[in-house]
């Protein structure tokens, strides 16, 4: 795959037409190919509901995008948001990602202005997106996340979604 082709493959599974939201500190993450185990977590608030995809494209060894469905366990409705997200390294540092609650692209339908910035979009705009979400007990939805681990930097280890630790594959 092309570099650009990387690129647009990246854009289109982040649903957001120009609209992710930067979440963290510094530069992306890193973490090797493979899968999550179905419930791997931290905490028993969130969890994996069966297997969470992690790749890197060819041409873009450190770029690194997620895909996988979110299980709510902790019992009570769970406020998901695009700007409570993080991805840690190993060393508990945020690294800076782009994160949507949806699994494919969504097409903002907006002007050549483009769509307004990240959770300033009306609530039902925000839901569509994928940028925010109530999450009911024992119901789950797709997550994306995506990141690049700067030189030097150690992988990426967790994401901490809405204050709940998912262990990355």
């Amino acid at each position: 795959m092309s570099r650009r082709g990387a690129a647009l493959a990246l854009a289109a599974a982040l649903a957001g037409a120009g609209a992710a939201s930067g979440c963290g500190g510094d530069d992306a993450g890193e973490r090797g190919a493979g899968a999550a185990p179905a419930t791997a977590a931290v905490d028993d608030g969130l969890v994996w509901k069966g297997v969470a995809d992690l790749f890197a494209p060819d041409e873009l060894p450190r770029d690194k995008i997620l895909t996988g469905t979110i299980r709510n366990d902790s019992g009570r409705p769970v406020e998901l948001r695009v700007d409570r997200v993080e991805v840690k390294d190993a060393t508990g540092r945020s690294l800076r990602a782009n994160v949507r609650f949806v699994s494919s692209f969504g097409h903002g339908l907006y002007g050549p202005g483009g769509p307004p910035a990240p959770l300033r979009a009306s609530r039902y705009d925000q839901a569509r997106l994928g940028e925010r979400l109530t999450l009911a007990p024992s119901s789950d939805r797709p997550i994306t996340v995506a990141w690049r681990v700067p030189e030097g930097r150690p992988p990426a280890t967790s994401i901490v979604v809405s204050g709940h630790t998912l262990k990355l594959p």
